[in-house]
């Protein structure tokens, strides 16, 4: 776990106390990620099977009936990646992840630049 600066002043001597302490706050999961920055973690997290999550997606996506396999293929490949979508969702969670999984994906994501 990560540590953070505190600095107190003690009130009874006003003397400023600077320590490290642990950093306890959750991280805060973001609602939406650009799609490239979904799409770099999705091709780079495995399954433990060594699978990636993309080529996962991908054979859960081409297992759907058509043409919704279509649109939502097309969706995956260019829209934002949105977590409360009930389509990518449904996606992730037929492959495996969990909600917490998910959660780490979109700070994982969040967390990328060019």
């Amino acid at each position: 776990m990560a540590t953070i600066t505190e600095t107190i002043v003690d009130a009874a001597t006003g003397e400023t106390i600077t320590r490290q302490v642990e950093d306890t706050r959750q991280p805060v999961v973001p609602q939406l990620v650009e799609n490239w920055q979904g799409l770099a973690v999705m091709r780079t997290s495995t399954l433990p099977s060594g699978q990636t999550y993309d080529a996962a997606v991908r054979a859960a996506i081409a297992g759907l009936p058509a043409p919704q396999n279509d649109i939502v293929l097309a969706a995956y490949e260019s829209a934002r990646f949105v977590r409360t979508s009930p389509t990518l969702n449904q996606l992730l969670g037929a492959i495996g992840l969990t909600q917490a999984q998910i959660d780490a994906l979109f700070i994982q994501a969040d967390g990328l630049s060019l």
